[in-house]
């Protein structure tokens, strides 16, 4: 049986992802939690973490976006709790927007950004909707390197500090430390500029 297509606005979606309103699309990844499970166990596997976001974190209070992402969210939250997942991961703004992998985390669009603040509300939201699940899912945070907004491990702290909430962490991931001090040590242009 063929997926029936998206109906997940073209410039808000990566790879053809779900709408939060594709009910079949969403009840047929939810039906096939167990088999996946099942899988992974059979195979020896874990399934630890999920980072299936675009665009999440930072939309300004009553943007057209910001409802939608966070119905989207509850939609993946309930899929890691199915499949038993232990952590969500997010990621920050990041300009490079021609590429679906630095899209798969959060907001990639900078100029619509609320600034800290709300990154932190969301980041609290979202937290509290993982521990409300039948198998509580943590979130993680992780600075990106070239995201024009939050590119340090530093600046990352801040906002976990700021959301201060039970299920939510900073993942502390070297490539994106290195890939921070090379792009300020071999170019005299800005990271978000530079490609991967």
């Amino acid at each position: 049986m063929q997926r029936p297509p998206s109906t997940c606005p073209e410039d808000w979606k990566v790879d053809d992802e779900p709408d939060p309103s594709d009910d079949q699309i969403w009840d047929a990844l939810y039906s096939h939690a167990n088999t996946l499970k099942d899988l992974a166990k059979k195979h020896g596997l874990e399934l630890l973490i999920m980072q299936p976001f675009n665009q999440f974190d930072g939309w300004p209070k009553g943007h057209e976006r910001e409802d939608w992402v966070r119905r989207k969210a509850e939609r993946w939250l309930k899929l890691c709790s199915l499949l038993e997942v232990d952590y969500l991961q997010a990621s920050p703004m990041s300009d490079m927007t021609n590429s679906a992998d630095s899209q798969v985390g959060a907001n990639d669009q900078a100029g619509e950004g609320a600034g800290d603040e709300k990154t932190a509300e969301d980041m609290r939201w979202l937290a509290e909707v993982g521990q409300r699940q039948e198998h509580p899912v943590r979130i993680a945070y992780e600075p990106w390197c070239f995201s024009p907004r939050v590119s340090d491990w530093e600046h990352c702290y801040e906002i976990v500090k700021r959301a201060v909430s039970l299920g939510f962490s900073i993942v502390s991931f070297t490539c994106q430390a290195n890939g921070r001090l090379s792009a300020k040590t071999s170019s005299k242009s800005s990271p978000s500029t530079l490609s991967a």
